[in-house]
């Protein structure tokens, strides 16, 4: 039997879904054990886990004019729109209140 046979005949290809299924019950385990359950935020989902790992932009907010300007002194969390001051707390990599991932890039 060829490799390109073997690589998609149906028992392989059973097995390897059957080793990712295995592989996703293993890891929510993991994650619901030691991170969901233990602290104080608590996830439904590896997929929620993930989303909120993935780092979105901020919502930048304007709240005064400054030489006719706009001036965006304010940013919400993408997911649960909590308020960043202008300052130290546009350095925080994720929300404090929800844990949403934040990506403080450059392009505003």
């Amino acid at each position: 039997m060829a490799k390109a046979e073997i690589e998609t005949h149906p028992t392989i290809t059973k097995a390897r879904a059957e080793i990712a299924r295995i592989q996703k019950e293993y890891y929510r385990a993991v994650i619901d054990h030691h991170f969901c359950r233990a602290g104080d935020l608590d996830f439904g989902s590896l997929d929620e886990l993930v989303e909120k790992a993935t780092a979105k932009k901020p919502i930048y907010q304007g709240d005064g004019y400054v030489d006719g300007e706009l001036v965006c002194d304010m940013a919400l969390c993408p997911n649960c729109n909590n308020e960043f001051e202008y300052g130290w707390e546009w350095a925080v990599p994720y929300c404090p209140q929800c844990g949403q991932a934040l990506d403080w890039g450059d392009d505003e």
